[in-house]
């Protein structure tokens, strides 16, 4: 099992992608999903999500190719890896099925108006 606890980032990231080398059908993102040790993955996903690097970091096989990765990184979105979903790195909402006329932060800002990070997007 892997300890994650009282660990640095660059620690916990190390540890984590040692840990993860051979399990090639669950994300770290499913992991968390599924409460898995919440305390040590929930942290690590937050964290590697906390920049545009990390979340674009996700899209390497971003399947819509009329939606830029970088757009969808910048509203705050990182992929999960299944079909075209994407979720909000901070208020963990998911939205999929996406259509040319949408745009990420526009969809961010529709579903989730009175969201911090969106209302700091606006504010911006």
């Amino acid at each position: 099992m892997c300890v994650y606890f009282n660990m640095d980032f660059e620690s916990r990231l190390k540890t984590f992608n040692d840990c993860w080398s051979t399990v090639t059908y669950i994300t770290p993102f499913d992991m968390a999903q599924a409460e898995h040790l919440l305390v040590g993955v929930v942290l690590f996903v937050q964290e590697s999500m906390m920049t545009i690097k990390g979340h674009m970091n996700t899209f390497r096989d971003w399947p819509v190719s009329f939606l830029e990765p970088r757009d969808m990184a910048k509203a705050g979105f990182f992929y999960t890896g299944d079909r075209d979903k994407v979720v909000c790195f901070k208020c963990l909402k998911e939205f999929d099925r996406w259509e040319k006329k949408d745009p990420p932060m526009g969809e961010h800002m529709y579903h989730k108006p009175t969201f911090p990070f969106v209302i700091s997007y606006k504010n911006f």
